[in-house]
């Protein structure tokens, strides 16, 4: 392996500081976050902003609205033998809003499914304002999708 680089190194030291920082309160990424690792998908629910828009791996249209997404949510988690997101990432590097990733890992029968969740808050709201899913391999995510239509 090369060697790790200074700007890397300063990457994650920013991620594990802004994460774990204490000082104020936590915003809406880190609240879903909370929620999940409590296995509370109405809790998580609350954190989306009325208008939230959701991309995902099983189609190319946006989930629209607080109530879609949520139903997706509750979807995935009712499909899925365990879910868990096991980080949260954060990119501040940029003078924009904070991106943030949720990387999660997931069990559907045999298969297991692994991705992450980025994230973007809309600050005037502090709720998640885009959610786009991200997971591999297929053939997890095709498990996952004939378990939430119902064709086992």
């Amino acid at each position: 392996m090369g060697r790790i680089s200074k700007g890397f190194k300063r990457h994650v030291f920013s991620c594990r500081r802004v994460a774990a920082s204490r000082d104020r309160p936590m915003n809406a990424a880190e609240r879903f976050l909370a929620a999940s690792r409590a296995h509370d998908v109405e809790a998580a629910a609350a954190e989306l902003a009325p208008d939230v828009v959701m991309l995902n791996p099983a189609s190319d249209e946006a989930v629209n609205g607080r109530d879609a997404v949520a139903a997706a949510l509750r979807g995935v988690a009712a499909a899925c033998d365990e879910f868990r997101h096991t980080h949260l990432l954060v990119d501040t590097a940029r003078n924009e809003r904070p991106l943030y990733g949720l990387v999660f890992e997931a069990g559907v029968g045999d298969h297991r499914l692994r991705g992450v969740d980025l994230i973007e808050i809309d600050e005037s709201l502090d709720r998640i304002a885009t959610f786009t899913v991200m997971a591999r391999p297929v053939a997890a995510l095709m498990a996952l999708g004939a378990r939430m239509t119902g064709s086992r």
